[in-house]
Formats: structure tokens, C-alpha cells, sequence
């Protein structure tokens, strides 16, 4: 899938590098989730990139800069990020289910791209 232009995109369950892999601007000014948070540990995910007042921050990044896809990393596994999928957070979970529909998916990995109008 290539994409042209500045198009801004939103990576959940990945690595930041990513976003420099694909010459593209982040649509948040969020890199990822659970930084320094021992994933997969079993503890709930209260980091301090998770509290409640990052959510409307997210939420305005995202309406302000609407991702043109958005790649879901966490559904393949990638970074043990498989515990925490995107259903998990309201704010992600509205945005596709609102905007978005499955575009492809690439070992496991699950592309989003906005609906037709």
C-alpha cells in the first residue's frame, strides 16, 4: 500500500522507529503507549502516557490531524503489544469504528484506511 503527500499516520502497538521508516508525520504527537511500562507483566496498564488526561489530547491530535491509515501492529503481536489491542482504548476504538475499515493486512499486521465519503 503506498500512500504520497503529507499524509500524517497512526502506528498503535508499534515502535516509534517505525514512523521514521515510513517518511511520514505522526498524526499525535504521542510516538506509542506504555513507555518504560512493563508490558506484559500483568499489571494494568496505568503509565504515565495512559492516564486519563492523555485520552482528550489524543482525541484532539487525531481530529486536528486525521491519520490516512492507521496500522495496528499489536493484532500481529509485534513488541508484546498483543495484550493491549486497540478495542481496549475508547479513543482508538471510536476513531476506526467511526471512519475507518480493514485495507489489508500484512503478517498479521492490520491497515486501516478512512471510509469513503
Amino acid at each position: 500500500m503506498t500512500t504520497h503527500g503529507p499524509i500524517r499516520g497512526c502506528l498503535c502497538g508499534a515502535t516509534g522507529r517505525l514512523y521514521v521508516e515510513s517518511d511520514r508525520l505522526m498524526a499525535s504527537r504521542f510516538p506509542g503507549f506504555l513507555r518504560g511500562f512493563d508490558r506484559g507483566s500483568g499489571i494494568a496498564p496505568n503509565n504515565w502516557d495512559t492516564t486519563p488526561d492523555v485520552w482528550p489530547e489524543l482525541q484532539a491530535d487525531l481530529t486536528a490531524h486525521p491519520p490516512a491509515l492507521i496500522v495496528d501492529t499489536a493484532s500481529a503481536g509485534w513488541s508484546d503489544f498483543s495484550t493491549y489491542p486497540m478495542r481496549n482504548y475508547p479513543v482508538l476504538a471510536k476513531l476506526v469504528d467511526a471512519g475507518y475499515h480493514v485495507a489489508a493486512t500484512v503478517d498479521g499486521v492490520v491497515i486501516y484506511a478512512p471510509n469513503s465519503p
